[in-house]
């Protein structure tokens, strides 16, 4: 029986043989009514560098999963082939091939000419927008990874579900956001991705194009597969591009969790807000003490974040001549937003300020810098995000340390483990505050530079409205 290539297969066909090397393997699933497995499915390339999908059935699963190995190549007969489902392609061919137990997969050392190690349908972003809520055929994609957000919990639909954004670029520098899901989302590498150098590139498969804040946007199937470094010719023009430190994928982190348990928190020595304006730079210089107050301002005529070196949050200056940002330490560096302000604390017995900068802030505010300038595009130093003015009038445990410029600096930030008292008078309103008892030496530098004149646009769609659009059926 001679070989046919995979372009010439049909639907409706049996008794055909073909030559392919296994390339993507992985576990059909099914989420409604009751999250369960269903099958097996792969994408099989041959030696003219086409592809298609094939599946088994459940039922046919554990005597067919034991024969094929990702990777390997087989010559394979006793199948059959149907017609490719209507949405949700895999790859763009008219034929699914369909496995059984009675399938014969016979393994090849070698083949001449080779058989590709993997096959992308890549597609360019400029030609996204004419993808979304088009689900015909699922999209690849290639880029340098530029940010890794955190995992995130979110509620679907009832359900708890984990999401991961991440940010990527091409080499006409723009960009795209991949949102993965689920497993996709749990088991992305990021402690490996961030021990690699620059650029770090990667092919996402199998991904729906959604549209949010007017831009096209990826999200995560149960098919979808992540590259790191895929050995294809795409990536020889990347590599040209982004091969500077400063390229490398900015990983954030989540908020800090509370280090100190509730009973050491309660049994602690708590200082007073007049105590603390009496603390002595020549005694009290980097002691940490503990402090019970109410926030009553938040004061932003310096910004309200800055440009932060992602190694050691000192801020980056610009270079003469050019627009990239560079660290006295790190050299050049792409920018990490970063919480910056003022924050007035009062009790009874008086009032203060203090320097809220970083992961207290985010702690505080309940979400990160980096997701409010980067994903929601608040970027104007003016006008900050409403949601950080939701912590006026919130009574915490501050922990707090008297900096080298005799500066109270909040270390981190505690929930108030007692009732509140009768609450002060409060101030919302982020301009033009009065200067505070304790005067702060903030760095003036602007922060307004290129990489965050980003889309201002807020955002309108809730995470249930992203989120069920997200997901893809699978059979």
């Amino acid at each position: 029986m001679s070989i046919v290539n995979l372009r010439d297969v049909q639907p409706r066909q049996t008794d055909i043989k073909i030559r392919v090397r296994v390339c993507r393997l992985w576990r059909g699933k099914i989420l409604k009514p009751v999250a369960q497995d269903n099958g097996l499915h792969c994408v099989l390339v041959d030696q003219q560098n086409d592809a298609i999908h094939a599946s088994v059935k459940e039922g046919d699963y554990e005597e067919v999963s034991h024969r094929i190995i990702e990777g390997n190549i087989y010559e394979i007969t006793q199948f059959h082939t149907k017609r490719s489902p209507e949405s949700y392609k895999i790859v763009p061919h008219a034929a699914q091939i369909w496995f059984n137990n009675r399938t014969i997969f016979n393994p090849i050392e070698n083949v001449i000419p080779p058989i590709p190690q993997h096959r992308f349908y890549l597609i360019e972003y400029n030609h996204l927008h004419n993808r979304i809520d088009d689900d015909e055929i699922l999209t690849d994609i290639l880029g340098r990874i530029k940010s890794i957000q955190p995992i995130e919990e979110v509620t679907i639909d009832g359900r708890p579900e984990s999401r991961r954004h991440v940010y990527i670029q091409n080499t006409r520098k723009e960009d795209v956001r991949v949102t993965l899901w689920g497993d996709a989302a749990r088991t992305f590498e990021a402690q490996h991705i961030s021990q690699l150098p620059p650029p770090v590139l990667i092919v996402f498969t199998s991904l729906r194009v959604k549209e949010f804040q007017r831009k096209p946007v990826l999200n995560s199937t149960m098919s979808t597969f992540t590259f790191i470094n895929p050995d294809i010719p795409h990536t020889a023009e990347y590599r040209k591009s982004f091969s500077q430190p400063f390229h490398a994928p900015r990983i954030f982190t989540s908020p800090t969790k509370q280090i100190i348990g509730a009973d050491e928190l309660e049994a602690v020595e708590k200082r007073t807000v007049k105590q603390l304006n009496l603390l002595d730079p020549e005694t009290d210089k980097e002691t940490t003490v503990f402090c019970r107050a109410e926030i009553t301002k938040l004061i932003t005529r310096n910004g309200w974040y800055y440009e932060a070196c992602p190694m050691c949050y000192k801020q980056l200056k610009q270079t003469p001549n050019n627009s990239l940002l560079s660290c006295s330490k790190h050299g050049f560096q792409t920018a990490q937003p970063t919480f910056r302000m003022e924050v007035h604390l009062e009790d009874k017995s008086d009032s203060t300020s203090a320097i809220l900068i970083g992961k207290p802030a985010d702690v505080l505010f309940g979400v990160t810098c980096q997701k409010l300038v980067i994903e929601e595009g608040y970027t104007d130093q003016d006008n900050p995000p409403e949601q950080i003015f939701k912590s006026i009038g919130q009574f915490k445990i501050w922990e707090i340390i008297l900096n080298d410029r005799d500066d109270l600096k909040i270390k981190a930030v505690y929930p108030d483990i007692q009732p509140s008292p009768e609450k002060m008078v409060t101030n919302v309103t982020p301009e033009h505050q009065p200067p505070s008892k304790r005067a702060l030496q903030l760095p003036k530098e602007s922060t307004q530079k290129e990489l965050f004149k980003l889309e201002s646009n807020k955002k309108q769609k809730s995470t249930q409205e992203e989120g069920r659009s997200a997901h893809a059926k699978q059979d």
